[in-house]
């Protein structure tokens, strides 16, 4: 299987009529897998022509609703279309009896699906294997920091992860939703061969001031309709050797590794 990365939804939180949230599937030699699933998730990838019973797992970031609550149904579809196959869903330790409560409350109960569901919880800064030939080190960022306090209970871990993947000896940085443009800068010691970011929290002279000092390609998703235009005018104003690395995506675009 040629190793690659399909882009099944580039939207930010606010909903598009023309993308999905924010989403992509990686293509390794060993299987397929998800990162984060939103509302939509399940018409995001049947609009790619993703057979769903295919997919090896899920690796969840965090649990904004645009990140996550697309999960109870994609489940639900693998059961309408005969799933056996064993699927991992990857989450912060922290958030795995969270995960399982959010499920079961949308009356989905995973011991009675016919295929397996294996919840399997990552550390923060742990290096976790999917499969063979793909690695994954997932970092805390600062996008969920202002809400610390919210929850006195002490159930959220308030945990959002950027995350580091290896693929072919190719090092991605995922940024997932930031906080600041500091966290840009997560793995960078790790020296990644690509940035996908988001730019629904971050400014554009923030990126572009990043990309000065990046020397490999930048991706942009998880932005709204309405930021398209205005960054890729801004784009024009910027020196030409930051432009030229910078790519805006949009839904259905690869990345091949």
């Amino acid at each position: 299987m040629e190793s690659k990365i399909l882009f099944t939804g580039t939207s930010s939180g606010r909903t598009s009529l023309t993308r999905h949230h924010s989403s992509f599937l990686i293509y390794t030699q060993n299987g397929i897998h998800l990162v984060d699933c939103g509302d939509g998730i399940s018409r995001a990838l049947l609009s790619q022509n993703v057979d769903i019973t295919t997919l090896s797992s899920i690796i969840i970031s965090h649990f904004h609703a645009d990140h996550l609550c697309g999960l109870p149904l994609l489940l639900t579809q693998m059961k309408m279309r005969k799933r056996t196959k064993e699927i991992k869903i990857f989450v912060f330790e922290g958030e795995q009896n969270n995960l399982h409560n959010f499920i079961r409350s949308t009356y989905l109960f995973i011991n009675r699906l016919p295929y397996k569901v294996d919840v399997i919880g990552y550390d923060a800064d742990k290096k976790f294997f999917p499969d063979e030939s793909l690695s994954v080190i997932p970092a805390a960022n600062s996008h969920l920091e202002k809400y610390r306090g919210a929850s006195p209970d002490g159930s959220l871990s308030f945990y959002c992860a950027s995350f580091l993947f290896e693929i072919n000896g190719k090092r991605v940085h995922y940024s997932g939703d930031i906080g600041n443009p500091g966290d840009l800068d997560l793995f960078i010691t790790s020296e990644p061969d690509i940035l996908i970011t988001e730019f629904a929290h971050i400014k554009a002279e923030d990126l572009f001031a990043f990309a000065k000092q990046f020397p490999g390609r930048i991706y942009i998703t998880h932005y709204a309709d309405e930021d398209a235009e205005s960054l890729k005018i801004q784009m024009r104003g910027t020196p030409i050797e930051s432009a030229a690395q910078i790519k805006i995506l949009t839904d259905g675009d690869i990345i091949k590794l």
